[in-house]
């Protein structure tokens, strides 16, 4: 693990949706950005807390340089349009260019009736479906009800996007929260002068 490395298993949260934990593998850490699809190591492991995360421990997707910069191509396009969807901005040429991309990595799954059991094939590895599921999952987050649709952290230090399930959340998490707030009073707690005890 790098030096200012955080653990792949901080950005991921079971709560959120596949597209989300996949953007906010970008961390600010103590005042460093930390990727955690830096290089095959670390993406591998991001990789496998995904598995876990998903119940499929067994899923063991190796990651090469093809499969590294397609992931981060992915991450790229969906946090493109995370941005644009968050900020309320007007789409450029950018956006065109990334919708354009995550469309063409679509590729449709196919519903089977086999022997009375319904089966899936996606004419693709394990890699490629959790690829897949990935993009499928940005769709409906930057589909939702404006109320919970995807958002940014309120923390302006923080990198992080979440769907929020109760309206009114702000943060990422409660930790991220805890830190806005200890920051906003550690100056005013510290300015005054302090009390001594008479005796």
């Amino acid at each position: 693990m790098a030096k200012n490395s955080a653990p792949a298993h901080l950005s991921l949260c079971s709560e959120q949706p596949l597209a989300v934990n996949l953007i906010n593998t970008r961390t600010n850490f103590r005042g460093n950005v930390i990727d955690q699809l830096s290089d095959i190591r670390s993406t591998q492991m991001w990789l496998e807390a995904a598995g876990t995360q998903l119940g499929r421990a067994d899923c063991v997707w190796g990651v090469d340089a093809r499969r590294l910069l397609l992931l981060r191509n992915t991450r790229h396009a969906i946090a493109h349009l995370a941005d644009v969807y968050t900020a309320g901005t007007a789409a450029t040429e950018e956006t065109v260019h990334c919708l354009g991309y995550l469309n063409q990595q679509r590729t449709p799954a196919r519903f089977h009736l086999a022997a009375g059991k319904i089966t899936v094939s996606a004419n693709s590895s394990l890699f490629e479906s959790f690829r897949q599921a990935v993009i499928d999952s940005a769709a409906v987050a930057l589909s939702a009800p404006p109320r919970l649709g995807l958002r940014r952290c309120a923390n302006t230090e923080c990198l992080h996007y979440f769907v929020p399930y109760v309206e009114r959340r702000l943060w990422c998490t409660d930790a991220c929260g805890n830190r806005v707030r200890v920051a906003r009073h550690w100056p005013v707690r510290h300015a005054q002068p302090r009390r001594t005890r008479a005796t």
